[in-house]
């Protein structure tokens, strides 16, 4: 608006130095003077006009970007609240991930302390296993060791069973013949 004022000044100040230079030669030829103000005046009245053609087409211009500029700002808003949306989205989305990763951490330390436990346990149980099956290798051997003694003491039985019968036998053929 300042530079359209500005422009308005510097014309008719344009204008004034026109005039005031028509005005001496109108003192020396009057009747030029008389057409040429009034040619003067035409002149003056269609840059009066230019100027506010212009005036208005700037004033529509700037009223155009504006609106334009109004456009863009609803738009840039409209995608500020888009993202604002989408934001708080995440953002409640993260705090549940959030709470379901403490959850999991929870879980994760019980599971830890129970495979703990089971370690513990199975250690314990492994180490009993191992000691009963030390006392039935040791069972295993004193048994088969007495088999063998048993299988020998039988044996010794059966043979001293087959030579008494055989005695018993040959006493009798000796009682027979007696």
């Amino acid at each position: 608006m300042s530079q359209l004022r500005i422009k308005q000044i510097l014309m008719s100040a344009a204008v004034l130095g026109a005039v005031t230079i028509h005005a001496q030669e109108a003192q020396h030829y009057p009747e030029a003077a008389l057409t040429h103000i009034f040619t003067q005046e035409q002149i003056e009245q269609k840059k009066a006009d230019e100027l506010e053609q212009k005036l208005v087409h700037q004033r529509d211009l700037l009223e155009k970007q504006k609106r334009e500029v109004e456009k863009q700002v609803a738009a840039h808003r409209f995608q500020i609240e888009g993202l604002k949306m989408q934001q708080e989205k995440a953002q409640s989305e993260l705090d549940m991930i959030s709470v379901d990763l403490q959850h999991v951490n929870g879980d994760l330390a019980s599971y830890q302390s129970e495979h703990q436990q089971f370690n513990e346990s199975s250690k314990a149980t492994i180490d009993y296993l191992n000691n009963q099956r030390n006392e039935l290798a040791a069972h295993q051997k004193q048994v088969d060791d007495e088999l063998v003694s048993l299988e020998n003491a039988r044996k010794k039985a059966e043979k001293e069973v087959y030579e008494l019968g055989m005695d018993i036998e040959r006493y009798k053929v000796g009682i027979a013949k007696n």
